[in-house]
């Protein structure tokens, strides 16, 4: 079991991961929006738009949080991101970092998904292709 620091200095335990039931699915997706928008607008405030990075990790297998289709997970952020560029224009800085799943010495993930490397290596290669701008894995 995992435990987390809450803002209190009190500890918790990570809930049980569980599936939602598709009534929940466009709530939880508009939290994440909303806490994204309102995280770069507090980092924009603090420290310029020139100054903030993305950092994406849509293959990453930590605490059994995957995604069935990372590459197109992926490849939707990197629009997002680059539709954004667009509109704020050079005050945003252009680098995107990607983290990728780690594995343990017996070459598979947390939930014991086996690394496919050639597989990893074509979805890096299809993300860096649709990023404009600096790349960095």
């Amino acid at each position: 079991m995992e435990k987390f620091s809450s803002p209190d200095g009190t500890y918790g335990i990570y809930p049980a991961p569980r599936a939602l039931k598709t009534s929940e699915i466009l709530e939880v997706v508009e939290h994440y929006r909303q806490a994204s928008l309102n995280a770069i607008r507090a980092v924009v405030s603090a420290v310029g738009a020139d100054r903030v990075a993305f950092r994406m990790s849509p293959a990453i297998d930590h605490l059994d949080a995957t995604d069935s289709d990372p590459l197109n997970l992926g490849l939707s952020v990197i629009e997002r991101i680059n539709k954004l560029q667009l509109q704020v224009g050079s005050n945003l800085s252009c680098y995107l970092h990607v983290t990728q799943p780690r594995y343990t010495a017996s070459g598979q993930t947390e939930s014991r998904r086996t690394g496919i490397e050639e597989e990893e290596a074509r979805m890096i290669r299809t993300w860096r292709r649709a990023y404009q701008g600096y790349f960095d894995v």
